[in-house]
This record gives structure tokens, C-alpha cells and sequence, in this order.
């Protein structure tokens, strides 16, 4: 870098951007998981999935606070599997929370078009699937322009 040029963050997401990442998360994982629970697996069987699941948030909330105090880095995940681990395991870590997205982007895509077909009958799920995604990965795309650019 020349002496001109300064290194500073940028802001790019607002509270808008932030709630709306949670909404989409929390449409997902817990209207739509729960209700597939219910359905598979009755009352019983979704409590029992409920207490294994809020166990297992406990056990990550309780170790993400353990490493994030042990080191300096604010990397997260990334960061803790590389100096624990390796740069093999950030890879890995990485690429899971890439797929995650991807599966996340598809599982929003597939509530909408369930839900715009409750409101709509006349709706095809398939192709509202395949609208939904492809507006998922336009505004994904513009994002990735507007910090290229």
C-alpha cells in the first residue's frame, strides 16, 4: 500500500440487512423445521427433537464463548479451526458453512412457494421454487458487485 492509501472496513450492511438474514434463518429453521418434526414424528417426537437440538445450542453457545475468549482473532469458526487444527480444517469449515448457505437459499425458496400456494392455490410449487431461487441469486449477485465495485 502507498502512504496515500488508508486500510479501513467498509459498511455495507444495515439493520435491514441484518434482521433480514435472521427472518430468513429463523423461517427456515424453525417455522418449517418444526413443523416437518410434528408431522414425522408427532408431539413427543418433536419435544425429544427440541431438547436434543436446545442441548446441543447450549454445548456450541458455551464452547463459541470459550474459544472467542482464547484468541485475539475475530474470525469465528474459521479462525479457531485453523489455529486448532489446521488450514485444512478452516477448508472445511468454510466449505460447510458455503453449503449451508446454498441449503438455506434453496429450503427459503421452498416456504415461499408452499406458502404463496396456500394463499394462491392455482400456484405451481416447482416454478415458484425456481423463481424464488433465481431471485435469491440476483440479489446475491448485486451484493457481491456492490463490494467488487
Amino acid at each position: 500500500m502507498s502512504e496515500h492509501e488508508s486500510s479501513s472496513l467498509v459498511k455495507t450492511l444495515r439493520p435491514f440487512h441484518v434482521w433480514a438474514l435472521g427472518v430468513g434463518i429463523v423461517l427456515v429453521g424453525e417455522y418449517m423445521g418444526w413443523n416437518f418434526t410434528v408431522a414425522k414424528g408427532g408431539v413427543l417426537g418433536s419435544l425429544l427433537a427440541m431438547l436434543v437440538a436446545g442441548t446441543m445450542y447450549v454445548i456450541i453457545s458455551l464452547c463459541a464463548s470459550e474459544l472467542g475468549s482464547a484468541t485475539k482473532l475475530a474470525g469465528g469458526p474459521y479462525d479457531w479451526a485453523r489455529l486448532f487444527i489446521g488450514p485444512g480444517a478452516a477448508a472445511s469449515v468454510g466449505l460447510a458453512v458455503y453449503m449451508e448457505y446454498i441449503a438455506l437459499e434453496a429450503a427459503d425458496a421452498i416456504v415461499v412457494a408452499f406458502i404463496a400456494q396456500s394463499i394462491f392455490p392455482e400456484l405451481q410449487v416447482f416454478p415458484v421454487t425456481l423463481l424464488v431461487i433465481a431471485l435469491l441469486t440476483f440479489i446475491n449477485y448485486r451484493g457481491l458487485l456492490r463490494l467488487l465495485l
